[in-house]
């Protein structure tokens, strides 16, 4: 009985967990842009392609204008240009997943402040690759787009 219980657990979990487990497939994948043009997104996978260089996260910040209607937050990198850059917007989980290649962050950046759709940011540097994980109160819209210049990738909330 306790074989056929082991057996039972280990169909379940060898058939059942594929199931449960994101089909980034059936995402629509977007290239990022230099320039903001007001197309939100609910979900979705994106990246960015362009910067080889070795980069470093210096700091984020963030602002509400309510004239705006949006809150932006801004990723400053010490480059003249983002780094490469893979993510996924997951409206279901409420979450933002960001992987920055090439790059590393500054001991000092921590999310500053009170935001009103940012409930969290966390941070998992590995390496030469720096994730970051950005966790909504709600379900949002965002836009993501990158400046040159000084490295900025941003996000428009709203």
């Amino acid at each position: 009985m306790e074989d056929m219980r082991l057996l039972f657990a280990i169909v379940l979990c060898t058939f059942l967990s594929p199931s449960f487990s994101q089909n980034l497939m059936k995402e629509r994948i977007w290239k990022l842009d230099g320039r903001k043009k007001s197309i939100y997104h609910k979900k979705g996978v994106f990246h960015l392609g362009s910067q080889e260089n070795a980069s470093r996260l210096m700091g984020i910040r963030h602002s509400y204008g309510k004239v705006r209607g949006y809150e932006r937050i801004v990723f400053d990198f010490e480059t003249n240009g983002p780094p490469r850059t893979y993510g996924h917007l997951s409206e279901s989980k409420r979450k933002l997943y960001i992987d920055f290649f090439d790059s590393t962050i500054d001991p000092s950046v921590q999310f500053p402040g009170k935001s009103r759709y940012v409930k969290s940011v966390n941070f998992f540097p590995d390496g030469e690759m720096l994730s970051a994980e950005i966790t909504f109160n709600d379900s949002i819209d965002a836009e993501m787009f990158f400046l040159t210049g000084k490295g900025r990738f941003i996000i428009d909330v709203k």
